[in-house]
């Protein structure tokens, strides 16, 4: 089995104060991808759909998106408008936490693991949920959607929409966080994804 190198940046639409949220994205994004071998496969999972459909689509060394669970917006959306949320007048706060984010997000961890879980959730801003892509990278740059069957958080038939649109799709029987409920599953998953992607 071909050896994988793994990046996981931080992303920074949990801080309330930043003026535009993928503007950090556009600023980090490309410079570690020019310092990246290829082919990179970008994987985005949830929120992290927004921004990683806006900034990757003009970089040669990425050789395909998967998104896991995540949005993948076309031109002009954001999260609020998916979900038909109106813009708030003031956004520069934080959105409202789920009531129940162990059944939301941990439906399939034991009790102990979701706890665990639960205690690393920040706030998320307000105006990453609000602000609008510009561009599409997956109309340009292959794409493998991953569908979680049992999500409760991320709508199943939003994902089958975003799946139709991909290149290909793939399908997990997990909640919204594979990466902790199967891992090794989506390990695997993402092995074969990568290889595929090899020129």
């Amino acid at each position: 089995m071909k050896e994988h190198y793994c990046v996981h940046p931080q992303r920074p639409s949990n801080f309330p104060s930043r003026a535009w949220c993928l503007a950090p994205i556009h600023v980090l994004g490309p410079a570690r991808l020019r310092h990246m071998e290829g082919p990179v496969v970008v994987v985005a999972h949830s929120y992290g759909g927004l921004p990683v459909t806006e900034v990757v689509g003009d970089h040669p060394n990425v050789a395909r998106l998967v998104y896991l669970a995540a949005y993948m917006p076309t031109e002009g959306e954001s999260a609020s408008s998916i979900h038909g949320i109106p813009v708030p007048e003031d956004v520069s706060g934080v959105a409202p936490l789920f009531a129940d984010p162990r059944a939301m997000f941990y439906g399939d961890l034991s009790d102990a693991d979701a706890e665990r879980a639960i205690g690393q959730l920040v706030p998320q801003s307000l105006r990453s949920l609000t602000q609008k892509t510009t561009r599409s990278a997956w109309r340009t740059v292959p794409s493998t959607y991953v569908v979680c069957e049992q999500d409760q958080v991320f709508p199943v038939t939003l994902q089958e929409k975003y799946a139709a649109q991909a290149t290909n799709a793939q399908r997990l029987p997990t909640s919204h966080s594979p990466f902790l409920s199967a891992p090794g599953r989506l390990a695997a998953l993402l092995a074969r994804v990568a290889a595929e992607s090899r020129p």
